[in-house]
């Protein structure tokens, strides 16, 4: 057992060692009637708890304002806002059309995963999201410039047409690589990284 914690086995691997260990002794034991004692028998293990290292899921407003103002001059500019302001799932804010947008409520309705359109992910993820009014207005504006492409009325097209998860990942990662994204974050430590 000790070896099987230096070799970095998780505890419930562990176990069912023991298990596996143990089982036939007690089977021969109950069913055969024999006199035979396990191994395992009164053996006391404990797995050191491994320190996970847990990472903050907040964005702090300074590497927000740098990733929008890395985002500014892509197509998908207003996306990254709407998810910024909203706090819309990515697959939510991708699947808003045009017929979505009413006064100044967003009516959450569909969502587009990686692979597919698709349900939203709960029963309560249909709802109606009331938007401050420069985010109204830039949804305004990017349903002008996208009426008419697609019979659908989608307002995050990618270069095919439809909206693409995938190509929001592709424009996200390319944001992130920007210089002056990356150099303030301190994420570029050679000119090799870049």
């Amino acid at each position: 057992m000790a070896r099987a914690d230096k070799a970095g086995l998780s505890s419930s691997v562990i176990k069912k060692i023991r298990m596996c260990v143990s089982a036939p002794y007690a089977w021969a034991e109950r069913s055969l009637g024999l006199a035979v004692v396990s191994p395992t028998l009164g053996l006391v293990y404990k797995v050191k708890e491994k320190k996970t290292t847990r990472r903050d899921r907040i964005i702090k407003d300074e590497d927000l304002a740098r990733f929008l103002e890395a985002s500014d001059r892509t197509k998908y500019r207003v996306y990254f806002r709407l998810l910024a302001t909203t706090g819309l799932r990515p697959s939510e804010g991708l699947g808003v059309q045009a017929k979505d947008l009413e006064g100044g409520t967003l009516h959450i309705r569909r969502a587009i995963t990686r692979r597919e359109f698709s349900d939203l992910k709960t029963s309560t993820a249909r709802r109606d999201i009331p938007l401050t009014s420069e985010m109204a207005s830039l949804l305004y504006e990017q349903r002008r410039m996208t009426l008419f492409q697609t019979k659908e009325g989608w307002l995050f097209l990618s270069g095919g047409g439809a909206p693409s998860m995938k190509s929001v990942e592709s424009c996200f990662r390319r944001c992130l690589r920007l210089p002056r994204f990356t150099k303030e974050a301190g994420i570029i430590t050679s000119k090799n990284s870049q």
